[in-house]
């Protein structure tokens, strides 16, 4: 993932509103121009700092997300539209709009030293230049950016999914071997926050000492979407031997927390220490889209222990 910056001017509004950046291939004298070109160098999921006048000067207004990378398409500007050639490139970007919008000369001491040789989309004097368009910028421009934007972004969701796309276009490893390196990564990072946000213990030992506890899916990670691999609603704080169980599809949980078990007897559950008529609370709404996908695709088939329908009819 990289940075970069586009200077938007009088096109700002319709590019925000509209979700693109877009540049002619040269101008009217058929001169190219490292600034346009750029647009060409943008991949999936980089970052673009919208850099805008606003107020008392030059600041970072929005922060988008290019989400299909460039493709040749026609001037799809209304403003000053004979200003430039028609045959131009487009990428599609999900732009955020800030409602704190950092002033770039308020920290320019701290990024002055930071801005690229060539191609700066800010002068020596905090303004932006004529004719400056989309920049590069370093990473740690961008990560200043960043710190200066704060929670206002979320920066950290976007960062772990690049990490996992990256893990998913090794070719050096196998299948086995990504599912269980991503695993362990989410497992570590914000798709585990996200879930101790909503399930700070396991619900059915009731243990609440982090170290002992495993943020596990319940649609499982290979079967879930970009979203649903991070969505906190989608996972569950078990300890290791209850995450095996869940995992593997020897129980699973009614919406309104009774435990179904399947191809394991109680008895069985009761030697590892858990008891299946243990009601351990009623799920959201969310979580129980999660959990119905899991009790049809993951629960195992062969049936339930007639016992345990018995339990289930009885409450």
């Amino acid at each position: 993932m990289k940075y970069w910056t586009a200077n938007q001017g009088k096109t700002y509004k319709e590019e925000i509103t509209g979700g693109f950046l877009w540049a002619p291939k040269t101008n009217k004298a058929k001169q190219t121009s490292q600034f346009y070109t750029n647009v060409t160098l943008i991949k999936k999921d980089d970052i673009i700092f919208s850099l805008t006048n606003y107020g008392s000067g030059l600041c970072i207004n929005a922060v988008g997300k290019c989400i299909i990378e460039f493709y040749n398409c026609e001037n799809p500007l209304n403003h000053n539209k004979g200003e430039w050639i028609n045959d131009g490139w487009r990428i599609d970007v999900k732009w955020e709009i800030l409602e704190t919008k950092p002033h770039i000369k308020q920290y320019f001491d701290r990024i002055e030293s930071l801005l690229p040789i060539k191609y700066s989309p800010i002068l020596k004097n905090g303004n932006a230049p004529q004719h400056c368009y989309v920049s590069a910028i370093s990473d740690n421009l961008g990560n200043l950016f960043k710190e200066l934007i704060g929670s206002q972004y979320n920066f950290e969701e976007l960062i772990e999914q690049n990490i996992i796309n990256e893990i998913e276009n090794r070719t050096d490893i196998t299948i086995t071997e990504k599912e269980q390196i991503i695993k362990s990564r989410i497992g570590q990072g914000i798709f585990r926050k996200n879930v101790l946000i909503k399930e700070p213990k396991c619900r059915i030992s009731n243990i609440s000492k982090l170290e002992l506890l495993i943020a596990s899916h319940i649609k499982p990670w290979k079967k879930s979407n970009n979203h649903e691999r991070l969505d906190g609603n989608n996972g569950l704080m078990l300890n290791p031997t209850v995450d095996k169980l869940f995992d593997k599809g020897f129980i699973s949980f009614t919406d309104d927390g009774i435990i179904l078990i399947s191809n394991i007897t109680e008895e069985e559950l009761n030697s590892l220490g858990i008891d299946i008529t243990k009601n351990i609370g009623s799920f959201s709404k969310e979580q129980c889209i999660y959990l119905d996908y899991h009790r049809k695709n993951i629960l195992k088939k062969e049936e339930i222990e007639k016992e345990f329908l018995n339990l289930i009819e009885d409450n």
